[in-house]
């Protein structure tokens, strides 16, 4: 770190210190939500967005959702850890179940069904809104006995939002190439829900200045 860096930190460190009015309250932890600038608001808009289209398994409101170049990647933990099951394009129609069904194969009938992996990751982006602030960090996953009651969490990240290692360790080096199209500067956000056992992960792109979302992954917590 540069010196006047260090100093500036330092300031910033002593300064409250040497105040001689009233310390001021503290500041409440910025919801995404809470003023939050135009993007914030289009970014928490279209999660809810897909939420919608996976909740009532319809492909079709998946038009304004889903990267129109790359398409959009569910994922889900079918084996040790997250791995893409299918894409769909932001042209699909009819039933994303139908779809699952006939571009997955072999798979868990959670996969398979409206009421299984489309309505947990719906009901998990829900209620990561209600919830949701900027920037959270690392949550803690609660010991196993305590998930159930847990407060549901959400986070919506500015920085680092691009696929990492974590997401692609289970991928082979096609796989990997294969779901990482997109270049890290197109990325915009990302978005972190927990409920219960299940955690989503929503990575959203800007494409022709319009936010769009890219890959959704779910796993599970204790391999739930």
């Amino acid at each position: 770190m540069r010196s006047g860096s260090r100093l500036l930190l330092l300031l910033a460190a002593i300064a409250p210190a040497c105040a001689t009015g009233p310390t001021p309250a503290p500041r409440k932890e910025a919801r995404a939500d809470d003023d939050a600038p135009r993007p914030e608001r289009a970014a928490l808009a279209l999660l809810d967005k897909l939420a919608g289209a996976m909740r009532n398994d319809l492909a079709e409101r998946l038009v304004d959702v889903a990267d129109p170049v790359n398409g959009l990647t569910f994922w889900g933990q079918p084996g040790a850890c997250a791995s893409p099951l299918f894409r769909v394009s932001a042209k699909e129609s009819g039933s994303l179940t139908r779809l699952a069904r006939e571009r997955i194969g072999q798979a868990p009938s959670h996969y398979l069904d409206r009421n299984g992996y489309w309505r947990e990751v719906a009901e998990t982006i829900r209620a990561g809104l209600r919830v949701v602030k900027l920037n959270r960090g690392h949550y803690e996953i609660p010991p196993e006995e305590k998930l159930d009651r847990s407060p549901a969490w959400a986070s919506l990240d500015t920085r680092n939002v691009e696929l990492s290692d974590r997401e692609l360790s289970c991928l082979d080096e096609d796989q990997a190439k294969a779901v990482r199209k997109t270049r890290r500067a197109d990325y915009r956000y990302r978005f972190r829900a927990e409920r219960g056992y299940s955690s989503v992960t929503v990575f959203l792109i800007e494409r022709d200045g319009e936010l769009r979302v890219e890959h959704v992954i779910q796993i599970w917590h204790y391999d739930a």
